[in-house]
C-alpha cells in the first residue's frame, strides 16, 4: 500500500506540475501584473546561432515565469505574508521608509554602468559635451535638467541603515562638471520642501508641486535667452484632489490592495497649448521609457521660439503640456538620448534634455553613430 501511494502521489505531482508547465508556455504573459513591476513581458528567446543557444537557459527562464500560470496568485500571497506579517518590503526594488514614504532601491537598476561613480560622470559628461558640440555648431541652445531622486530631496522617510551618509554620486560630480548649460533642480527643491511634500510617498515620481518648482528653475532660465517667454504664476492654477491615488512603489510591492494616498493635481486654466497633428519619428532604438509617446504640442504663437525636449517619465505629468504653453512648437521626445533626426527635421530653438540622476548614476549614455566623436 506505502508503495502504491508513493506513486500515486509521485504521478499526481508530475501531472500538476506537467499541467501547469503545458498551461504557462500555451498563455499570453499578464501584461497588467507585469506593469505593476515597471516591467514588460520577456520575449519568446530567439534561436539564431550558437551565441543564442548558450544564452538560452536564462532567456528561457526569464520568458517562462512572465507567464507563469497563477503567478499573480502566488505573488499576491508572497507579499501579504512579507508585508503584513513580517513587516518587510515584498520587492527588491521597494524601500520601505518611515511614516508610508516609499523608496525606489536605485541598486537594482545596474544597466550596463561603472560602479565607479568618478568614471560615470566622467562617461556622462563627454556624452553630453558631444550633444552640446553638436547643437552649438547648428545655433541651438541647449540646458540639462537633472531630476533629483526623492530620498535626495525628502530623506526624512529613509529608514536608518539607507539615511546613513552617502558617497557622492555620478549625478552630484556631473554637475560641477565646467562647460556643461545645466540645471540644478536638486537645490531648487531642497529649498521649497520645507512648505510642503514635493514627491509622491508611494511613487517614485515628483507631485504636481514639485514639478511645479522644476518648471519654474527651467523656465526662468528659458527666459534669459528668449525675452518673450515668462514662467506662468502658481495662482493660474486650480488645485484638485485626488483620493486613492496608488503609485508605482505601491503596485512593485504586488499587494491585492496596494497602498494608497490622497494627492493634489494642478490644472491650468486658459491653457493655449494644443497638441499637434504632427508625426514625431524618434528612433525606435532610442526611445525610453517604453510606454513613452513621441509627440508635438504648441501654441502656433510666431513670436514664441520652436523646441525639443528630450526627457524620461518624470515630464510626463505637469511639463506635459505645460512647457508647451512658451513655444510655437514643442516635440516631446521620451529618451535619455539625443536624436540627430528630429533636430534636422524640427529645426528647433532650444533643446532640452531632462534626466533623472539614477539614469546618470546607473546606465550607460547612448549616441547615434551620427554623433559620436
Amino acid at each position: 500500500m506505502r508503495r502504491c501511494f508513493d506513486i500515486s502521489l509521485i504521478v499526481a505531482f508530475l501531472g500538476i506540475t506537467t499541467g501547469l508547465g503545458a498551461w504557462s508556455l500555451l498563455r499570453p504573459a499578464d501584461a497588467a501584473s507585469l506593469a505593476r513591476e515597471q516591467r514588460t513581458p520577456a520575449p519568446r528567446p530567439p534561436l539564431r546561432g550558437v551565441d543564442d543557444l548558450k544564452k538560452l537557459p536564462g532567456r528561457f527562464d526569464e520568458y517562462f515565469n512572465d507567464r507563469l500560470a497563477l503567478r499573480d496568485d502566488m505573488l499576491n500571497f508572497h507579499a501579504c505574508v512579507k508585508v503584513d506579517v513580517l513587516g518587510v518590503s515584498s520587492s527588491p526594488k521597494v524601500i520601505f521608509g518611515r511614516d508610508g514614504w516609499l523608496y525606489f532601491n536605485e541598486a537594482t537598476e545596474d544597466i550596463g554602468g561603472s560602479r565607479d561613480a568618478h568614471g560615470q560622470a566622467a562617461t556622462w559628461a563627454d556624452s553630453l559635451a558631444v550633444r552640446q558640440s553638436y547643437l552649438d555648431r547648428r545655433g541651438i541652445k541647449y540646458v540639462i535638467a537633472l531630476t533629483p531622486e526623492k530620498h535626495e530631496v525628502h530623506p526624512e522617510g529613509l529608514p536608518g541603515y539607507v539615511a546613513e551618509p552617502q558617497p557622492a554620486s555620478a549625478a552630484r560630480r556631473l554637475e560641477s562638471v565646467d562647460g556643461l548649460s545645466m540645471i540644478g533642480l536638486r537645490d531648487v527643491l531642497r529649498s521649497a520642501r520645507a512648505s510642503r511634500s514635493l514627491y509622491y510617498r508611494t511613487d517614485t515620481h515628483w507631485n504636481d508641486d514639485g514639478a511645479y518648482f522644476g518648471y519654474r528653475a527651467l523656465v526662468e532660465w528659458l527666459a534669459v535667452q528668449f525675452p518673450t517667454i515668462q514662467p506662468i504664476p502658481r495662482e493660474r492654477f486650480d488645485a484638485v484632489t485626488i483620493t486613492g491615488f496608488s503609485g508605482d512603489l505601491a503596485r512593485m510591492l504586488h499587494l491585492p490592495t496596494p497602498p494608497s494616498e490622497d494627492i493634489i493635481a494642478l490644472r491650468l486654466r486658459d491653457a493655449r497649448a494644443r497638441r499637434l497633428e504632427v508625426q514625431v519619428p524618434l528612433d525606435p532604438r532610442l526611445l525610453s521609457p517604453a510606454h513613452g509617446v513621441p509627440q508635438a504640442w504648441g501654441t502656433s504663437d510666431k513670436s514664441l521660439p520652436r523646441g525639443i525636449i528630450f526627457h524620461d517619465s518624470f515630464a510626463e505629468g505637469l511639463w506635459l503640456p505645460l512647457l508647451a504653453e512658451h513655444f510655437e512648437t514643442l516635440v516631446y521626445a521620451p529618451s535619455p538620448s539625443l536624436d540627430p533626426a528630429l533636430v534636422e527635421l524640427f529645426r528647433p530653438h532650444v533643446v532640452m534634455q531632462q534626466i533623472v540622476e539614477r539614469k546618470i548614476n546607473r546606465h550607460v549614455p547612448m549616441l547615434p553613430a551620427g554623433m559620436r566623436k
